[in-house]
């Protein structure tokens, strides 16, 4: 069995998130669909000890399908490392830490019946002080440890379409169990072109105190407001979103922003927000570009212990293969919490890249400012 802890240099996520052509070459299986257990989709949950705030569960939608003669796999739509032998499995899955640093996830594993489980830790050749990080600055840590499990998945729906709204009103903070982020996206040419001449310190927006796009600050929980024909989503970095429940259409000269113009409707006790004239704009920290034409498609719903579950589908086909997903899971703040709104200095951006005399430059790539 290939063993992913051993198939790339450590820290090095371009080389582990082989694009998808490439990884016909670290898979050597001829199974049919009918043959592999693996093939499927399978919710994906992680256990990680040693986080900032303690043990931290995670979940995402791993999918792992026939190409061919060969198995591919993808979290939440992304390119993931791997191998199958027998009832074993081995993936690597990039991610990132507390501060943004690309990190990776090394999966040993096996299958039983319809569950596979194993753990996941650092790599055979990691030095003793990229492992001290982890022990010392959680957050910091690009090699997290912990175990994992997977079953076959099964989407919440409701049990009607008929409206049942139900009250999500009130201030949020992410749970435990909330969504895995996957750091790589399946890329078309055209978005991997723009993604090779990404310049994280010129062209992400949030340095510069730009919107990084609705899909990202979904992951903000949200403080939310319900009137008859609206309801509004305020992010902790002030953010608002107008979410129009009266079935309106946007006027006729509505600008694209970064918030987009959002429709929701009821299906059953799922909210259902389907959002349109979104900005161009960049995914999170890697420069995955989405376009105008871009839509996304979010299901909202209660759970039982009172949480509050959210899945995200950002759709653009000029530069994604398969749709970017995302998860959040919210429970409720105290209502005698003050939340705090997120400050950011554009100033400093710009002092420092004429420190840097990165200023020239950063106009010449004023094409990549949307």
């Amino acid at each position: 069995m290939i063993n992913p802890r051993n198939a790339s240099t450590p820290g090095n996520y371009f080389s582990l998130v082989a694009p998808l052509f490439l990884l016909s070459s670290v898979f050597s299986s001829s199974l049919s669909a009918q043959e592999s257990p693996f093939v499927g989709e399978w919710l994906l949950e992680i256990s990680q000890g040693s986080t900032v705030q303690g043990t931290t569960n995670q979940r995402g939608i791993l999918a792992i399908e026939m190409d061919g003669d060969e198995l591919v796999g993808f979290l939440e739509n992304g390119p993931i490392f791997l191998s199958v032998e027998d009832n074993n499995i081995a993936m690597t899955i990039d991610s990132r830490n507390a501060s943004g640093t690309p990190l990776e996830r090394y999966f040993d594993g096996a299958i039983s019946g319809r569950q596979m489980s194993g753990k996941f830790g650092p790599p055979d050749n990691a030095s003793e002080e990229e492992l001290l990080v982890c022990e010392r600055f959680p957050g910091g840590c690009i090699y997290p440890s912990g175990t994992w499990t997977a079953v076959p998945y099964v989407p919440v729906r409701p049990q009607s379409i008929e409206p049942n709204p139900v009250d999500i009103s009130g201030a949020w903070r992410t749970a435990s169990g909330s969504g895995m982020l996957k750091w790589t996206a399946a890329l078309t040419a055209k978005g991997q072109q723009w993604h090779d001449t990404f310049n994280v310190d010129l062209d992400l927006p949030s340095l510069r105190c730009a919107s990084p796009g609705v899909f990202w600050l979904q992951r903000s929980a949200p403080e939310i407001f319900i009137q008859d024909h609206k309801i509004t989503f305020i992010t902790s970095s002030g953010v608002v979103r107008q979410i129009y429940m009266d079935g309106r259409q946007p006027p006729e000269f509505l600008p694209y922003s970064a918030p987009g113009f959002s429709s929701g409707h009821w299906e059953g006790d799922h909210l259902i927000v389907e959002t349109t004239l979104l900005n161009a704009g960049v995914r999170g920290y890697m420069g995955e570009m989405y376009s105008e034409n871009s839509t996304m498609l979010e299901r909202y719903w209660l759970n039982s212990d009172g949480t509050l579950s959210g899945e995200m589908a950002l759709n653009d086909p000029e530069n994604f293969t398969r749709s970017p997903l995302q998860r959040t899971l919210w429970a409720r703040q105290d209502i005698d919490n003050v939340p705090v709104v997120g400050a950011c200095d554009v100033d400093s951006f710009f002092r420092q890249i004429y420190k840097e005399e990165l200023m020239q430059e950063y106009i010449e790539r004023s094409d990549r400012r949307f």
